[in-house]
């Protein structure tokens, strides 16, 4: 029966997986297909728009989506975003071929991007009502395994079909994608003591005291308001530098190959970060270890900006992905057992709105530093990350120390 039992949950683990792979590879599709279309009417103001609408909901949204996914049924909401986004998708197939990048593309960016910015949330918070507490560490290491493997070969694929057919066309690639994952969502069974309808059970009376509780789960998760606001400067930080001045300053002085070379090994890094997760027990010291690891997303960025050495730029580019896949897991895995599933919703929307939220901002900051030497850009964000870093350490592995028996960490483990 213990058998059965577990054959159960990997099953159910895999295809949450499977839809969260599938969700990585429509999101590669549409982001191609816009940039290919982009390039191709050398519309980089379009391009810059249509990603800006889709990342900016992030910051307000994703709170309502966390207070809809501890009061409604998460198994409907995340299966409505997918079916929501699979629909925005689909009409950006026609839409795109008649208006280029214009303001009906960014419109329905816009509506792909609230669409998400509601729903993953509930997607988010599935994996703990299909795996129990002991199996959470590996399971995020499959589903991550997947979500990467996704991201990897949805460019390579997209830019194949872009070539053979049309840019357009990867949009209803992205569609298709997001349709399969619906009925996967509504098929999991959940554990019997997590109930996905039984998700309205929550003290508060109404959407609005839901939301304003939001703040309350700062004080009562303690960690959290340290780790999310942590995550918020250091992954704006490491995203400007990363994403807007090393490609930069790379393709500038060492070409285009180089810079492609390391962006294919920071994902190998991601996708040997994951498979290493799946070999993982459910670890201690999960958020210290989150940080940590994290921290090693540093490397390429002081590298760069300080050595010309193209050796060492590869080998730091595979050390930070593996960093920030493991980083990725342990902090996941540290909400994922750590907070009460009747609040999980919510402080996932805290972690994505919050934690994401400042990337847009972070690339319109590192927009306007083109007149200062990149190499200076660069050391300067490596040295902010550090101190980042040394700075909420020591606070990590006291919580981590002083985390009570049952695994949840609170108010009163401080």
């Amino acid at each position: 029966m213990v058998k059965n039992v577990g054959s159960v949950v990997r099953w159910q683990v895999a295809k949450l997986a499977l839809v969260q792979g599938m969700q990585a590879m429509s999101s590669a599709f549409f982001t191609c297909g816009v940039v290919f279309t982009g390039a191709a009417s050398s519309d980089s103001l379009g391009l810059a728009l249509v990603l800006m609408f889709k990342t900016l909901p992030t910051l307000v949204m994703a709170f309502l989506g966390g207070v809809l996914a501890d009061r409604l049924p998460r198994k409907t909401l995340a299966s409505g975003m997918l079916g929501g986004l699979a629909i925005s998708y689909g009409v950006g197939t026609w839409v795109v071929q008649l208006s280029g990048l214009g303001w009906p593309v960014q419109a329905i960016s816009l509506a792909a991007g609230i669409i998400g910015a509601v729903g993953s949330p509930a997607l988010f918070a599935l994996l703990p009502s299909v795996a129990p507490p002991e199996d959470i560490v590996r399971a995020n290491g499959l589903i991550r395994t997947f979500r990467n493997a996704g991201s990897v070969v949805g460019p390579l694929l997209g830019a194949w079909l872009a070539q053979l057919i049309s840019p357009s066309f990867l949009f209803l690639d992205g569609a298709v994608c997001l349709a399969v994952s619906m009925p996967l969502v509504l098929s999991l069974k959940l554990m019997p003591s997590c109930d996905d309808e039984a998700n309205n059970n929550d003290d508060d009376a109404s959407m609005i005291s839901a939301l304003r509780s939001i703040p309350s789960l700062f004080h009562t998760y303690i960690w959290l308001a340290v780790g999310v606001p942590f995550w918020a400067l250091f992954l704006a930080v490491q995203s400007g530098a990363t994403d807007v001045t090393m490609p930069l300053w790379v393709v500038q002085e060492s070409g285009r190959g180089a810079w492609s070379l390391m962006a294919s090994i920071t994902s190998s890094g991601y996708i040997c970060g994951s498979l290493i997760a799946l070999k993982l027990e459910r670890p201690r010291h999960m958020f210290s270890k989150s940080v940590l690891f994290g921290a090693l997303a540093i490397m390429p960025i002081f590298v760069v900006g300080t050595l010309d050495i193209q050796v060492l730029w590869y080998v730091a580019s595979f050390v930070a992905g593996l960093g920030l896949e493991l980083s990725g897991v342990f902090w996941g895995s540290t909400m994922q057992t750590c907070v009460d599933k009747r609040h999980m919703g919510r402080v996932s929307s805290i972690d994505y709105a919050i934690s994401f939220g400042l990337i847009p901002l972070a690339y319109g900051l590192y927009g306007f530093t083109g007149t200062i030497h990149a190499a200076v850009v660069l050391t300067v964000s490596s040295s902010i990350m550090i101190v980042l870093v040394i700075i909420v350490f020591p606070f990590c592995y006291l919580i981590d120390h002083r985390s009570n028996s049952s695994g949840i960490i609170n108010s009163s483990d401080v």
